[in-house]
């Protein structure tokens, strides 16, 4: 198990595991659903975030590719490797994801502390940056999204504006 998450009503528990399948297993009745499987992916899922809807889940892998899916397993949407003007997005292996509390924007955070903000309702990149901190461990988004809150090395946590695109 590489990552896992209940969703917000407390119910279920999505699995991302070492083998490349994303499990997801009901509380109420025990049952584990057919696992997640994507044959374009080979490398693990690093991490698995329910959103606030309970129908949704944001993957990550190391091949730098974000996934939404439904909660029946279906991938919706991923994050391109291309923008709107057709600029190639630089990706490196995901090492976190944070929501956000309406669901409708995450960040992931790739090895080379790049952090790209998406809107999942665009199905588009709104922001890309390099944290220039210290190698950055987890992100989180604050409850007004306007905030990110990184680990930057083993004792500080930096706070960065997602509008000005400055540390604070």
């Amino acid at each position: 198990i590489n990552d896992f998450s209940i969703s917000p009503d407390g119910t279920t528990l999505a699995l991302a595991l070492n083998n490349a399948t994303i499990e997801i297993r009901n509380y109420n009745d025990g049952q584990i659903r057919k696992p997640f499987e994507d044959w374009k992916i080979v490398d693990p899922f690093k991490f698995i975030k329910f959103l606030p809807s309970n129908s949704l889940l944001v993957s990550g892998s190391e091949n730098g590719i974000a996934r939404v899916w439904n909660i029946n397993g279906t991938s919706i949407w991923e994050t391109p490797k291309q923008d709107k003007d057709c600029k190639t997005i630089e990706i490196n292996s995901l090492k976190s994801i944070s929501i956000s509390n309406d669901g409708v924007k995450f960040v992931s955070l790739s090895d080379d502390n790049l952090i790209n903000v998406w809107d999942i309702n665009l199905k588009s990149l709104l922001l890309s940056s390099k944290l220039d901190y210290g190698p950055i461990q987890r992100i989180s988004v604050s409850p007004d999204n306007k905030m990110l809150a990184y680990q930057a090395g083993s004792s500080s946590v930096v706070l960065w504006s997602i509008e000005s695109h400055k540390q604070i």
